[in-house]
């Protein structure tokens, strides 16, 4: 591998770290934004705000890869219903954001010949569009 090959790397690997943060930071504050409507209402135990909370920070973890992430945060919602809208909310983000980061990047790979790459990469999407 060049220089400029390993330089690109690099980044490359930054950039996920970055954007797998991001989305960590984005899903614990929607899901915080969940339980404090939930915590509003009367008929809600404390336990069960509790439980909430734990949930999240059983799934969602610092140092995760995005995809890691993405699985792990679209399970919030089993056992809590109260987590529907934000899983639908998060598979949109998700799909909004990074998977179209996924395509970019397949057709930057075309374009410059390295197909074996490319191919790499839309079996992956493949692969998760298959898991949905």
């Amino acid at each position: 591998m060049n220089q400029n090959a390993a330089v690109h790397n690099a980044n490359k690997q930054y950039s996920s770290e970055e954007h797998a943060e991001a989305f960590r930071k984005w899903v614990e504050f929607q899901a915080l934004e969940v339980i404090k409507e939930v915590s509003k209402k009367s008929d809600v135990t404390e336990k069960h705000i509790q439980d909430m909370a734990e949930k999240v920070l059983s799934l969602i973890k610092p140092d995760m890869d995005l995809e890691e992430l993405f699985h792990n945060a679209i399970k919030l919602n089993e056992g809590f219903p109260e987590y529907d809208y934000l899983v639908v909310k998060l598979m949109k983000e998700y799909e909004q954001k990074y998977n179209k980061r996924a395509v970019e990047e397949v057709e930057h790979l075309v374009k410059s010949g390295q197909y074996d790459q490319a191919q790499d990469i839309i079996k992956k999407i493949l692969e998760f569009k298959i898991e949905e």
